[in-house]
């Protein structure tokens, strides 16, 4: 029997436009990630050696993960109320991953235009998808029967980035395209009201291209943006400051050095700390979030205020405050 893919959630900055109200689902399977930095669980450390030591993870692993965040990301969230186990890097060959339940192509830097010589990461979105189109060939050769059948349905997370994503996006789909499920959109970066109309329309051509599919967008942008526009009321002290980086007030940060780096600037050795009120501060190292506001964006996904079509939970879900003892 041949596997069905199921399109499920392409993560898409938008704001809601529907009073329509759909229940969240989480009773898929599998999962699959398509990103950068903002959900990589350790390609871009385990597939270029990228150096992520601590204090990256210092939060709620208590050592290197391989994440760009002081504990968890988004992804991890989903996979914890889900009730399944984080997703497993696709290029990570070491300490056994596991990839019964999904797999993670995203990689820290990976952009959907094609990388450069002086690109960070040369895992793009393009390439990408064609390594989740050989994961699922040699599924199919490897696994039995039985266990092909699991997986009949399955998530599949990504980014969209404008204005490149309207060709990238078609192209890549259309590879991986051929079924039933629920797709979201989630995007990350900035652009005026007018781009985000196009990407809505583009998505609402591909669900009537195949009705079978439900497309969703997630707002994270005007997530993040009220959160840091209304910090106190969250309970965050630092809306902008960096909590690990070297600088002081305002900001703790220069691009000079990274967080966790010891180097000499100015004839100084100096080394870019972490603080050791994580929860209290919303920028983690300058550029990414900390693992307390990705876990305040995750809950307001859940509530479905942020979402088009609006999505709701039929019963409330507890997130883990501490990792599981082994």
């Amino acid at each position: 029997m041949a596997l069905k893919i199921s399109l499920v959630q392409i993560l898409a900055l938008f704001f809601p436009f529907s009073v329509f109200v759909s229940p969240l689902n989480f009773s898929y399977p599998a999962v699959f990630n398509f990103g950068d930095s903002n959900s990589d669980t350790g390609g871009l450390a385990a597939g270029f050696a990228f150096p992520l030591g601590l204090p990256m993870g210092q939060t709620y692993f208590h050592e290197s993960s391989g994440r760009f965040c002081d504990g968890r990301l988004i992804i991890d969230f989903l996979m914890n109320v889900m009730g399944q186990p984080f997703l497993s890097p696709y290029l990570d060959s070491i300490g056994a991953p596991d990839f019964r339940t999904g797999c993670n192509f995203a990689a820290g830097g990976a952009t959907i235009l094609p990388p450069t010589p002086y690109s960070m990461c040369p895992f793009p979105f393009n390439l990408q998808v064609a390594q989740f189109i050989r994961f699922k060939t040699r599924v199919l050769e490897l696994l039995a029967e039985d266990l092909r059948t699991k997986w009949t349905k399955y998530l599949l997370l990504f980014p969209a980035y404008w204005p490149k994503l309207r060709m990238d996006f078609r192209n890549c789909t259309m590879r991986v395209q051929g079924t039933s499920g629920f797709i979201t959109l989630v995007r990350w970066d900035v652009y005026p009201d007018s781009s985000q109309h196009l990407l809505r329309d583009l998505c609402t051509k591909f669900q009537e291209n195949f009705p079978e599919v439900n497309v969703t967008f997630v707002d994270i942008f005007s997530i993040k943006l009220d959160l840091i526009s209304n910090y106190s009321q969250y309970g965050f002290k630092e809306p902008l400051a960096a909590c690990c980086g070297y600088g002081g007030p305002p900001l703790n940060f220069d691009s000079r050095i990274v967080c966790g780096q010891t180097k000499i600037l100015d004839g100084s050795t100096v080394t870019a700390k972490a603080c050791s009120n994580t929860s209290e501060f919303i920028n983690w190292d300058g550029t990414h979030y900390t693992e307390a506001a990705n876990r305040h964006a995750f809950e307001q996904i859940l509530k479905g205020n942020y979402s088009y079509p609006r999505m709701s939970m039929n019963e409330p879900l507890e997130i883990p405050v501490a990792l599981p003892s082994q």
